[in-house]
């Protein structure tokens, strides 16, 4: 790692402490390291090699010298090693492993086995009920009957079959883990995994034989299953119900992962909406419900794309003042780097489609133009509340600022860039009649080709839905004009 990036991993109450740790005899007794931290933190916000040697030696030279190599090699060392020990220092799961293999190198077996079973508690307690929970169980109950004595009196208690559990409910765990990854590459990226979805088929069958005590005892790893059910056979309320009534009943007996589970089914049902399956917006609004009344959302936050799900199945249904509370309670809870831009931009779509434009404008104008990701659609809005307002000048304008935009930022994905393109050219070319109001029989023929042009497209294009109302439109306005 370059040393001259240091300082854009640590936030300042973490370089400082860097600063303690080098300044304790117990990490380090040279003071030339503490010399060399001093002038990191002089010259933060303008440093270079050069400049560093500079400070240090006393020629820029020097940064190419063996003696500046080596400096920075052996200082590089105590900067990992403090990353490792305030890692260590946050990690009780980890202090306590290292704690079992300094009793077992000292052969303390009561030591060991004492604080081996206060960890399997520690873990049962503290860990939610995945595969991270059944991999440390089993690795812990490994290495406990690799060191003490084993006997023939308790074999039902024998460390062989509660090792065999625990394994069973990793592998169980991680492997429908792993199918669930494979099943949304082969949505998303058209990937043929068949080859890869070893051991399925007995995997599935031990699900179902064993599926009342999974149900009450495993209940991650039953609900995982259930997931890749209903995403492979379409929604079924059956699968939904269950779903939901086997994560409400045993979160509060085992502590899993329940902002995951219900994150992965309100993904499953946004899956079924976007190909055609309208009427189950109802069902995400109840997840979102549930998301929100229970605290998640205020505990662990959430990401915009599972926000948009949530705010655009409310649009959809025309629950504005629903969605409206929503982002309002949601609000200081969403993990983006910009969260201002995500409240700003929802919060404005759903002013637009409230039909409420100047404060969605408003809103729209906060969006920082360094955001890719909602710039464009929040200049597109602009353009849409253009439009309606028969601002023509203003609509070609946007347009025009979008398309350099995209131009001049490559990290956009081709897939937005295609989108954003086909309803710019189309909002043009529809603004360009309207406002060029050409003779009426002319006026109707180019409405008519834009029209079937639009129907002819084959890759997405951004608001389609509205772009073809606002076409239907113009050639209904045209035929009252007629009459």
């Amino acid at each position: 790692m370059n040393i001259t990036k240091i300082h854009l991993l640590l936030n300042r109450r973490e370089f400082k402490k860097f600063g303690d740790f080098l300044r304790s005899p117990y990490f380090n007794s040279e003071p030339r390291f503490i010399k060399l931290y001093d002038i990191l933190a002089l010259h933060g916000n303008n440093l270079s090699r050069e400049l560093i040697a500079e400070k240090f030696f006393g020629s820029p030279a020097a940064s190419k010298e063996l003696k500046f190599r080596k400096l920075v090699s052996e200082f590089m060392k105590l900067y990992r090693a403090f990353t490792a020990q305030t890692e260590y220092d946050k990690n009780e799961l980890t202090k306590r492993k290292m704690e079992l293999q300094w009793l077992r190198k000292k052969k303390d077996i009561s030591g060991y086995l004492k604080l081996a079973v206060d960890t399997d508690g520690f873990i049962k307690e503290n860990f939610d009920k995945d595969e991270e929970y059944y991999l440390e169980l089993t690795v812990l109950h490994s290495k406990i009957y690799d060191f003490k004595d084993t006997s023939l009196d308790d074999s039902k208690n024998d460390f062989s079959i509660i090792i065999n559990n625990y394994l069973d409910k990793y592998f169980a765990a991680m492997k429908l883990f792993l199918l669930q990854r494979m099943d949304s590459l082969q949505y998303t990226a058209n990937m043929d995994t068949t080859e890869f979805r070893t051991f399925e088929k007995s995997l599935f069958e031990y699900i179902e034989i064993n599926k009342t005590v999974l149900q009450n005892e495993h209940p991650e790893i039953f609900l995982r299953y259930l997931a890749i059910r209903m995403e492979r056979n379409g929604f079924e309320q059956s699968l939904y119900d269950e779903y939901l009534e086997v994560l409400l009943k045993t979160e509060s007996l085992f502590k899993i992962n329940e902002n995951g589970l219900l994150l992965t089914l309100l993904n499953i049902i946004s899956k079924f909406i976007n190909s055609g399956r309208y009427d189950l917006s109802e069902k995400v609004l109840e997840i979102g419900a549930i998301l929100q009344n229970k605290g998640i959302i205020s505990d662990k936050g959430i990401g915009y794309v599972d926000l948009k799900i949530i705010i655009e199945a409310a649009i959809g249904l025309g629950n504005f003042d629903w969605a409206l509370d929503y982002m309002h309670n949601t609000k200081g809870h969403i993990k983006y780097e910009y969260p201002d831009n995500v409240y700003n931009m929802f919060t404005a779509k759903i002013l637009f489609f409230k039909h409420e434009y100047k404060s969605a404008r408003l809103l729209l104008s906060k969006i920082s133009i360094d955001d890719y990701i909602f710039y464009c659609e929040a200049k597109l809005i602009e353009c849409r509340i253009a439009y309606m307002g028969s601002d023509h000048e203003s609509v070609l304008q946007i347009c025009e600022v979008v398309k350099k935009y995209l131009k001049s930022h490559k990290n956009i994905g081709s897939h937005f860039i295609s989108a954003y393109s086909q309803f710019i050219d189309f909002t043009k070319k529809l603004t360009m009649i309207q406002l060029l109001l050409p003779e009426k029989h002319e006026y109707d023929y180019r409405l008519s080709t834009l029209e079937k042009e639009f129907d002819l497209l084959e890759s997405p294009c951004y608001a389609s839905g509205w772009l073809k109302e606002q076409i239907l439109k113009a050639k209904t306005v045209e035929r009252l004009s007629l009459k």
